[in-house]
C-alpha cells in the first residue's frame, strides 16, 4: 500500500505540470488563442484523468483496510482492580483505550469483556497491572511506618514492552479471546 501513495504525488505533480507548461510554452511562442486553448484543454483532460486514477487509488486502498470487532474476555481473580490495556504490534503502535488512559477490571469472578475495533490481521498484545502498596516494619522520620510501592505486572505490562508470546491475539472479524483469568500466582486461559 505506501508504493501506491508514494506514486500519487508524483502522478499528480506530472500531470500539473504538463497543464503548467501547455500554457507558458503557448505564451512564449506567441500561439494563438485557438492553439492555445487546445493545448490547454489536451492538459486538462490528462489532469482530470490522474485525478481519477488519485481517487481510484485511494477508494481501492479504503478497501484493503478491513475493520474487525474483536473482543478480549478478561476475569480479574484478585482482590483489588487490575488496569489493563491494549497494544497493538507492528506499524500502527495503536494503544486501547488511548495512549494515556488504560482499562479498570472490577475484582469478581464474572467475564469482562472489552470489545474493540481493530484491522484485520493486526496482532494486539494485553499489559496489565496493579499497583501495591507495603508497610514496613519501619518507621519514618514522620513517625508513621514507611510505605513502599511496587507494580505487580502481567502480560506486556503497562507500558506494552515486556515479551509475552501467551498475552498476544490476531484481530479477527467477531472473534474473541480464550477467557483470561488474571490471579495474584499468574495467568490462566481457558
Amino acid at each position: 500500500m505506501q508504493k501506491r501513495y508514494r506514486l500519487l504525488p508524483v502522478l499528480l505533480s506530472e500531470a500539473t505540470n504538463d497543464v503548467l507548461k501547455s500554457a507558458i510554452d503557448g505564451a512564449m511562442k506567441g500561439a494563438t488563442n485557438s492553439a492555445m486553448n487546445s493545448a490547454m484543454k489536451a492538459a486538462m483532460a490528462r489532469l482530470k484523468i490522474t485525478l481519477a486514477i488519485v481517487v481510484l487509488g485511494f477508494s481501492t486502498m479504503a478497501f484493503n483496510l478491513h475493520a474487525a470487532e474483536f473482543t478480549f474476555q478478561f476475569i480479574n481473580n484478585n482482590e483489588r482492580p487490575i488496569n489493563l490495556k491494549l497494544f497493538a504490534r507492528g506499524e500502527s503502535q495503536q494503544e486501547w483505550p488511548t495512549k494515556t488512559k488504560f482499562y479498570s477490571l472490577k475484582p469478581e469472578s464474572a467475564v469482562q469483556q472489552l470489545k474493540i475495533s481493530c484491522e484485520e490481521g493486526t496482532q494486539i498484545c494485553w499489559g496489565a497491572w496493579i499497583v501495591e502498596q507495603t508497610e514496613s516494619g519501619e518507621i519514618g522520620a514522620s513517625g508513621k511506618r514507611n510505605v513502599r510501592s511496587g507494580k505487580l505486572m502481567f502480560g506486556a505490562g503497562e507500558r506494552g514492552t515486556r515479551s509475552c508470546p501467551h498475552c498476544c491475539h490476531v484481530c479477527k472479524v467477531d472473534a474473541s479471546t480464550p477467557i483470561i483469568k488474571l490471579h495474584d500466582s499468574g495467568i490462566n486461559a481457558e
